[in-house]
């Protein structure tokens, strides 16, 4: 039979790695809750730069002013379920298309 005391340490281990586990994933959940908005319009800011770029538009410094050109240069083409198709991209002060940006993935290799 076990003696009480080795017993009784194998509980408090226990114990405190539950106590640590449960301090850690709700830290870790509350950054991940203040983050969020912040990581989506990082993913956003990406993409829009990407599609400047493929388009042949020089990018401008700051994140402000290519969400400007972006919205000012780029037509989102939508198909009839409201999925997006392709994007437009028309440089500043022309009327006509300049060209067309196709996001597409693929597996890797």
């Amino acid at each position: 039979m076990a003696e009480p005391g080795r017993l009784r340490k194998g509980v408090n281990t226990v114990v405190f790695m539950l106590v640590i586990t449960f301090v850690f994933i709700t830290v870790l959940t509350l950054i991940n809750g203040l983050t969020v908005e912040r990581v989506k319009r990082n993913q956003q800011l990406v993409m829009q730069r990407s599609v400047l770029y493929s388009g042949g538009l020089a990018l401008p410094e700051g994140d402000i002013e290519i969400a400007a050109l972006y919205e000012q240069s780029v037509r989102e083409v939508l198909d009839d379920s409201g999925g997006l198709l392709y994007f437009e991209v028309r440089p500043p002060g022309q009327t006509a298309p300049s060209g067309f940006v196709v996001i597409r993935s693929d597996p890797g290799l």
